[in-house]
């Protein structure tokens, strides 16, 4: 899975509104067979002079079952009216942001992506996907156990709670 998060900036319509950024993502064939769109999430500024988010959830398929060795590019994040401001590693123009596979396992992913993917998986089951035969309400549910942390708000235990009954409701 790749999750590709954009800090919108201050005072921008897409920051304050539920407008999109122009947000693209392109795969490199040479490490990845095929790939996916999942799922988007923007959240609009809570509050003035704060920043929004946008959210792209895709899954994709390397070309080869062995794993890539770490630091090869398997995606391209490139924003057509925008600029990043991080400074990445290789050639970077300042709307073009190079994805580089890690090599880390989802298992040592932070809380945070963790419970994510849980919701995104949900949704995908919700509406039917059937395209991801290893998806099911134990993957969820694992996902969103190890995803938990501390849970300031609570969010997190609804979920969990909300995930049980989704499961009991389905017979499960």
């Amino acid at each position: 899975l790749l999750r590709v998060t954009v800090q919108l900036p201050v005072d921008q319509p897409a920051a304050t509104t539920a407008q999109s950024y122009p947000l693209s993502v392109s795969f490199d064939r040479r490490h990845v067979r095929e790939f996916r769109r999942l799922s988007e999430r923007h959240l609009p500024a809570a509050e003035l002079r704060s920043a929004g988010t946008q959210t792209v959830w895709y899954e994709f398929q390397p070309v080869s079952e062995d794993p890539l060795p770490s630091g090869k590019q398997i995606a391209t994040v490139t924003l057509e009216k925008g600029r990043f401001t991080t400074q990445t590693v290789g050639p970077f123009d300042g709307s073009k942001l190079n994805v580089l596979d890690r090599g880390l396992k989802w298992e040592t992913a932070r809380e945070e992506y963790l419970y994510e993917a849980a919701v995104v998986g949900l949704g995908m089951l919700l509406r039917g996907d059937h395209q991801s035969p290893g998806l099911n309400h134990q993957v969820i549910q694992a996902l969103a156990e190890k995803g938990k942390g501390s849970d300031v708000n609570g969010e997190r235990t609804r979920f969990l709670k909300q995930l049980s009954e989704v499961r009991r409701a389905a017979g499960l």
